[in-house]
């Protein structure tokens, strides 16, 4: 099992306190790792939409690869209570920078179009509590118990913080007992990747494809909704993969 050291060092360089010159060339490097936004966004927007889909709730569970905001940009429409796990304290300072408009922010707005700068200071409302989660624990979120929730949000960050493939599986057996039967898992992964890199330092990202993801959702009891590839479209070095895949399944 991948343990919580591995998810520290990872994170703590990239979301570094000092904000380093590499933390923050490592920032910069990144943005094709999420320029799938605005298409994640428009396509939660159809899906939450869809009589048969129906991601709506009261309460939304989001973990993703630091202190990253965007996936709430869609689901704020659709949740009221919102709980952000983060790998470390250095996460949780940066996310509560950005909640309380702290002038050593980071600048999000490049993820916000016109329309959605306007729902920004809504999104930091939903934010109810911010947690340090370790998915090597029994209960990730100890001492806090967490009660069942109507979605959970996860963003490329269990091929980043498994070793193996049984980790993987590990690892979403214990997320999805977070979630209610006929609530939704979305998750963002990156398909056939091998690293990443921040600065100097180099990363590996454990190695999935499409049919270990969705046989290993279908056993733990999931119905898998959607499934949409988007084809990597730039050759940078600071990250290697070929696909982001967007999955929405309902629990049973």
């Amino acid at each position: 099992m991948a343990g919580s050291t591995y998810q520290i060092t990872t994170w703590s360089i990239l979301h570094s306190g000092e904000r380093s010159q590499d933390a923050q060339l490592g920032i910069r490097q990144m943005p094709e790792m999420l320029t799938p936004s605005s298409r994640y966004c428009t396509h939660v927007l159809a899906m939450s939409k869809n009589q048969k889909s129906c991601i709506k709730g009261e309460r939304l569970i989001c973990m993703e690869i630091g202190s990253i905001v965007y996936p709430l940009i869609p689901l704020s429409e659709f949740f009221n209570d919102v709980t952000m796990l983060e790998f470390n304290d250095i996460c949780i300072k940066e996310l509560e920078k950005w909640i309380n408009t702290h002038d050593a922010a980071h600048d999000w707005s490049h993820m916000f179009n016109e329309e959605w700068k306007k729902r920004e200071e809504k999104v930091k409302t939903l934010i109810k509590r911010i947690l340090k989660y370790d998915l090597t624990k029994e209960n990730p979120t100890d001492p806090v118990v967490l009660p069942k929730v109507d979605c959970i949000f996860i963003g490329c960050c269990l091929e980043i913080i498994s070793k193996t493939h049984d980790d993987v599986l590990t690892m979403l057996k214990k997320v999805s007992r977070w979630l209610t039967p006929g609530g939704h898992l979305i998750m963002y992964v990156v398909l056939n990747a091998s690293y990443f890199t921040v600065g100097e330092h180099h990363f590996h990202i454990l190695k999935l494809d499409e049919a270990f993801i969705s046989k290993a959702l279908r056993d733990i009891g999931y119905k898998i909704e959607t499934i949409d590839l988007e084809e990597r479209k730039s050759n940078h070095g600071a990250v290697s993969y070929d696909h982001f895949a967007l999955i929405i399944a309902v629990m049973q």
